[in-house]
């Protein structure tokens, strides 16, 4: 081997010797961090141990929080709708019930409210037995793009 191959030989060792040194850096580093944290932690126990014990915190709330009259909670099956009935083309805004809890014949069209859905129902039959249920078709639109 020549002048070049002992000159490689000089830059591999050169570049483990820096890298050596910048691992021991690192090291040195992560125990200072190490060691600032743990004197932190011996700082605020100490602290701790010489602090006498606090009174009790008082929070005072405004009156309005303080009430406990509002009205228990209760599951509506209801949802907000504007539909349109064959005998009346004047639009209806009110709530809806779900279709399993309605008993009454339904023919109207309307528009869900919740999601912006046009929906057309019809009642097909009316089962009024023990078990009180309408079975009827729903035919739902929905907006596919949102422009």
């Amino acid at each position: 081997m020549g002048a070049s191959g002992k000159l490689s030989d000089r830059k591999r060792w050169f570049y483990v010797l820096v890298l050596g040194l910048i691992c021991i850096g690192a090291t040195v580093r992560v125990a200072l961090v190490l060691l600032a944290t743990s004197r932190e932690n011996e700082r605020a126990a100490q602290l701790a141990r010489a602090a006498p014990a606090s009174a009790p915190v008082k929070i005072e709330l405004a009156p309005e929080y303080l009430t406990l009259d509002a009205p228990s909670p209760r599951m509506s099956d209801k949802y907000p709708y504007v539909s349109m009935t064959e005998n009346s083309m004047a639009p209806n805004v009110g709530e809806c019930e779900t279709s399993w809890l309605s008993v009454t014949p339904v023919d109207r069209f309307e528009v869900d409210l919740r999601y912006g859905s046009f929906i057309l129902r019809q009642t097909d039959l009316i089962l009024n037995d023990d078990f009180r249920s309408t079975l009827y078709a729903k035919l739902q639109f929905f907006r596919l793009d949102s422009s």
